[in-house]
């Protein structure tokens, strides 16, 4: 019983997250930073269209000469997985780009793994693994966490002084 409660939440905190999502890609300055899953597609069929080319010796264009400077592709099993090419080159690691769909699951383990720490910590958790996710979708995440919600309800309670009579 315990496990289809926890189940029914997790399935309706995530429908609110990827609405609150959706919300902020069609106000903000973010929709081309935070990829859905047809973006996220297209560029790395591009990419592949592009390093294709240019392993053949053709002709590139300007669109395909940024896709190469920008992201490189990791083939993992048959999926592939676009990567930030200048952590690459930096040999910083693998940071990797994710789409939409991917972001509540990435968030999710990130803040389950650091113990419902605040954004900060989220934020240099997934920033070592993931480009895309920004500090406002942690915000959208950390607003919906009811664990992370009783905590700030328990601080915020304040000093309670005692009248001198």
């Amino acid at each position: 019983m315990i496990h289809c409660v926890c189940l029914r939440e997790y399935s309706k905190m995530r429908a609110e997250f990827e609405q609150r999502l959706w919300e902020l890609i069609s106000k903000t300055k973010y929709r081309s930073l935070l990829l859905s899953d047809e973006r996220y597609l297209e560029i790395v069929n591009e990419t592949k269209v592009a390093l294709q080319r240019k392993g053949d010796r053709l002709e590139l264009s300007s669109k395909q000469y940024r896709r190469l400077k920008r992201y490189d592709l990791l083939t993992i099993g048959e999926k592939d997985k676009l990567v930030n090419k200048e952590h690459l080159e930096n040999q910083s690691g693998l940071i990797f780009y994710c789409a939409t769909s991917e972001m509540y699951d990435i968030i999710h383990t990130a803040h389950l793994q650091i113990g419902h720490k605040r954004e900060k910590a989220m934020e240099n958790e997934i920033k070592n693994k993931y480009f895309n996710v920004t500090r406002e979708v942690i915000y959208i995440y950390l607003d919906l966490c009811q664990s992370c919600a009783l905590k700030k309800k328990a601080k915020s309670k304040g000093l309670v002084v005692k009248p001198l009579s």
